[in-house]
């Protein structure tokens, strides 16, 4: 009795646990408060692994981008302690803005899906939308990007295949929606979702491209 009472009371608190930072260290100082039997900690968890999931942009993008950030930034010092024309400096500034936007928006960037809705955290703000609320899930194909629309009324989520894992995020969605609201595409993407390198790809020739100019910078010679 006491055993089914605890599995109880444990499958209640894990969605409760489930969205904070440190779940691993406050469910073992629930357990022991409320003086659980062994193994309630483990049985905590594997309700927080089955309740919810968050997903990331993928880190073969944020590593190049970061690197990318990093070198813009030492090129910057550099032309302000060699003394380089003013005009040089300003360009440089204008380009490191929009990279470093670009890599705190990606890095804070996480989709966090439970069995009642999906919460979308940005830097400095977040947007849920309630899976029962959600009246139409669309797709829209860019050659290999894919971006996926949830609607619920005047609000909208717009997540694509930048993040890992995206088929894993597809089925995690659609298979909490209600089936009524995911549109033919959607479904037909959801079959094979598109995997897209590009700008990965494009990541590493800037950060090839930075080395280089760096190189130069610091009196290297071909």
């Amino acid at each position: 009795m006491k055993s089914a009472c605890w599995k109880s009371t444990a499958a209640k608190a894990a969605p409760t646990f489930a969205g904070n930072e440190g779940s691993r260290q406050v469910l073992h100082h629930f357990c022991f408060l409320v003086n659980f039997p062994p193994g309630c900690n483990a049985a905590l968890e594997r309700n927080i692994v089955t309740v919810l999931q968050t997903f990331s942009i993928r880190k073969s993008f944020l590593i190049p981008l970061g690197l990318l950030l990093a070198q813009c930034a030492i090129l910057f010092f550099l032309t302000l302690v060699q003394g380089q024309p003013v005009a040089k400096t300003i360009i440089l500034g204008f380009i490191i803005l929009p990279v470093a936007v670009l890599f705190m928006e990606s890095f804070s960037r996480r989709a966090v899906v439970n069995d009642e809705k999906v919460t979308v955290f940005k830097f400095l703000r977040r947007k849920i939308l309630k899976f029962s609320e959600i009246t139409s899930v669309e797709t829209v194909m860019v050659r290999k990007r894919a971006f996926l629309t949830l609607c619920a009324g005047d609000d909208f989520l717009i997540l694509s295949n930048a993040y890992a894992d995206f088929p894993a995020m597809v089925d995690a969605l659609l298979s909490r929606v209600p089936p009524d609201a995911v549109s033919e595409e959607t479904r037909v993407m959801a079959t094979a979702p598109p995997a897209k390198s590009t700008d990965v790809v494009s990541c590493w020739l800037g950060v090839l491209l930075l080395a280089f100019i760096l190189y130069i910078q610091l009196g290297g010679r071909l």
